[in-house]
C-alpha cells in the first residue's frame, strides 16, 4: 500500500513539474514589479516620500503599481488634488520606470475599499456616480504620462469575502472598464484573488 500512495505522488509531483514548464518555463519571461501605498506607509508611520525614492533607488525597482486612492484625491466632494500622486508619478519618469496607474473604490491595502468621508452618507447608486466621476478625472488627467502604460480598473474587483467593502457589483465593473476603455487608448488591467470565476469575462 505504501509503494502505490509512493506512486500516485510521484506522478502528482511530475503532473505538477510537467503543466509548469509548460506554461512557464518555454519563450517566458517573469518580470516583477512593486505596488506602492502611500497610505500604507502612513500607517507605518515612516516618510512616504524617502521610502518611494528608496524603492526606486535603493532597489532599483523600474515596474510600479501606483495607486490613485480616491480618500486621498478627492477628500473635498468635486475638489482633486493629485499632488502626492503627481510626485509619484514624476519621480518615476526621471528614473524611467513604468507604471500601471490603480484606479476605483477597490485598491490594494486594507481596508480595500477607499471612500472620503463626504462619500460615505451617500447610497451605493449615488456612490457610483460619484466613481464614474473619479475615474474619469483621474484618466484625464493622466493621459499624457506617457510612462503609465495601463490602467488597472479596481482590485480584486468581485471578491466577495474580504475587506470592508460593498457586495460586488459585476455590472458595474464592467461599465467602470468600458468607461476608461472609452477615454484612453492604453490597455485595461483586471485581477482576482485565485477564487473569482468572472474576471475573463468582464473584458468581453
Amino acid at each position: 500500500m505504501k509503494k502505490v500512495w509512493l506512486w500516485i505522488l510521484i506522478l502528482i509531483i511530475l503532473g505538477g513539474l510537467i503543466l509548469w514548464f509548460w506554461d512557464f518555463g518555454k519563450n517566458q519571461t517573469m518580470e516583477f514589479g512593486v505596488t506602492f501605498s502611500k497610505p500604507q506607509a502612513d500607517y507605518l508611520g515612516i516618510d512616504w516620500q524617502k521610502a518611494y525614492t528608496a524603492t526606486l533607488d535603493d532597489l532599483g525597482v523600474r515596474k510600479l503599481r501606483l495607486i490613485a486612492y480616491w480618500t486621498e484625491i478627492e477628500k473635498v466632494e468635486g475638489k482633486f488634488d493629485f499632488t502626492d500622486l503627481d510626485w509619484q508619478v514624476k519621480e518615476a519618469k526621471k528614473r524611467d520606470a513604468k507604471i500601471i496607474m490603480t484606479i476605483g473604490r477597490r485598491v490594494p491595502r486594507w481596508p480595500e475599499c477607499f471612500v472620503p468621508e463626504w462619500a460615505k452618507k451617500l447610497n451605493e447608486e449615488e456612490i457610483q456616480k460619484k466613481i464614474t466621476i473619479m475615474l474619469e478625472e483621474v484618466v484625464k488627467h493622466y493621459q499624457k504620462n506617457s510612462n503609465i502604460l495601463m490602467w488597472q480598473v479596481e482590485n480584486e474587483s468581485l471578491v466577495n469575502w474580504f475587506g470592508n467593502c460593498p457586495v460586488p457589483d459585476k455590472e458595474f465593473v464592467k461599465k467602470e472598464i468600458q468607461l476608461v476603455k472609452n477615454q484612453d487608448f492604453r490597455p485595461v488591467l483586471i485581477t482576482d484573488s485565485g477564487n473569482c470565476l468572472f474576471g475573463k469575462n468582464l473584458l468581453n
